[in-house]
């Protein structure tokens, strides 16, 4: 679970279960965002770690009995999964192409498409549109559905600016910004945002940006591990082809000689935050 470090409801909810792991940052409102998820996820994946299969999913979905004895027979590497939803009477939730959505994605964590981080787009001042981005990595013959069916409660595609504020003013512009959202139309919205960087929340440069070249899979996969940190504003690495403001890396470099440059990196910028002004 990945939330705000002042969200004391969800967090008691969380330790009240032994086998869930909590995980707190303030991402989700930093640089002027309302509720940035992608860069949220991005976080709780730098802290999970994952080597094996991995699904994210919304808090506010609940999937059928024995839903996961289902997924592993179906699952196959190589592919993005998701899943359809209803409402809390039974009523199926129309969801549009392109599918899956991020309420419910599960995939291999090595899928070589994911040679990238950070892997969720952090630029996105709501909740939405960094799943799309995620999921046209794998081509359309490799994006598939489960057969079961989940259960959404709330409302669907509202609350993307956050919602339960304690200042009315910053709700009523929340709920005015998803208004404006829903005028403009979801998808050419992030198409817009894709076109047009300054449409996007104004995130500061990456302190470090790698691009990997040669190697096996295996050291890549490894030092792209090596780049995860808490703070998915900081270093940007990803494999092909070079761009001219990216510093080139070989396979003469070790993964842990990068993990300790990155936690340097890391180190020094936290202590320039804890620096009164």
């Amino acid at each position: 679970m990945v939330t705000r470090p002042d969200d004391a409801v969800t967090i008691a909810v969380c330790q009240g279960h032994r086998r869930l792991r909590l995980v707190t940052t303030d991402v989700l409102t930093a640089h002027g965002a309302h509720l940035n998820k992608g860069a949220a996820l991005d976080v709780a994946y730098a802290a999970m770690d994952p080597v094996d299969v991995v699904l994210h999913f919304d808090a506010d979905i609940l999937p059928p009995l024995e839903w996961r004895e289902q997924a592993e027979k179906l699952f196959r590497p190589g592919y993005l999964f998701g899943c359809k939803r209803q409402d809390e009477l039974g009523k199926p939730i129309y969801d549009g192409p392109p599918l899956p959505y991020g309420f419910f994605q599960l995939w291999q964590a090595n899928d070589w498409k994911l040679r990238r981080w950070p892997l969720f787009e952090p630029w996105h001042g709501h909740c939405g549109n960094y799943d799309i981005a995620f999921n046209q990595r794998w081509k359309r013959d490799k994006r598939a559905e489960f057969s079961f069916t989940v259960t959404h409660f709330g409302e669907v595609r509202q609350n993307w600016f956050g919602v339960g504020h304690d200042d009315p003013a910053a709700q009523n512009d929340s709920f005015c910004q998803m208004l404006q959202l829903h005028q403009v139309g979801l998808h050419i919205a992030r198409i817009r945002v894709d076109n047009n960087p300054k449409l996007r929340l104004p995130v500061p440069p990456y302190k470090l940006k790698l691009c990997l070249e040669g190697g096996d899979q295996d050291w890549r996969w490894q030092m792209l591990r090596a780049c995860m940190t808490p703070d998915p504003f900081l270093v940007s690495c990803h494999c092909g082809l070079r761009l001219p403001d990216e510093e080139p890396v070989s396979s003469r470099t070790s993964p842990n000689k990068l993990w300790e440059r990155i936690q340097d990196l890391y180190r020094t910028k936290e202590q320039v935050k804890c620096v009164p002004s």
